[in-house]
Formats: C-alpha cells, structure tokens, sequence
C-alpha cells in the first residue's frame, strides 16, 4: 500500500510540473544555417521572447509558436520568455562555439 502511495504522490508531483510551465519546446537546433524554435505555450496568443535578441513572436489559436532567425548565439545557449516565466540556459542543438581566430594565411 506504501509502494502505491509512493507511486501516486510522484506523478502528481510531475503532472503539476508540467502544467506549470509555460513552454513545451519541441525543437531549439540550428537547421539550415538558422536557429529555429519550435513548441506551445499555455494559452492561445502568448508572446514568446527570445531573451536578448528583441526577437518576439505570438503563439497561434493553437498556441504552437515557430522562430526562425538568422543569429547563432555564440555559447550556443539561450533563454526564451513566455509570459511572467524565463526558460534559462536551453542548449541549441546542431551548434558550436565559435573558436579563436587563426592566423592569417599566405596571399595566393
């Protein structure tokens, strides 16, 4: 009985998790040169911000939202704002730092 009590409380504790939050992402990669963004928010309308860059989008009647911008963030991480809640520090995929600038080469 112990063992079930357990069971229940944990996926309570999950279900209100996921409904607290404000954006369900399904994609945050670079695709084609791009960083595109892809998920839902809560409610139908919502302005969604790619912190730092100005970019700002209204999520559709069916509350999905898409961004596809042309800027790569240099490490590869951002935070994107939905409403009263900040996502920190989502890790883009497909990305990679930029490295030092080498020499330059010999004229040809």
């Amino acid at each position: 009985m112990v063992r079930g009590s357990i069971f229940v409380g944990a996926a309570i504790v999950v279900m209100t998790s996921a409904s607290a939050m404000a954006l369900d992402l399904d994609t945050v990669a670079i695709e084609s040169g791009k960083l595109v963004i892809t998920g839902k928010t809560t409610k139908p309308g919502q302005e969604v911000e790619v912190v730092g860059t100005g970019d700002k989008i209204k999520s559709s009647s069916s509350r999905r939202f898409k961004f596809s911008l042309s800027y790569l963030p240099e490490t590869c991480k951002l935070d994107l704002k939905a409403g009263e809640e900040t996502v920190k520090d989502l890790i883009v995929a497909n990305c990679g730092p930029r490295g030092p600038k080498g020499e330059a080469g010999a004229a040809g």
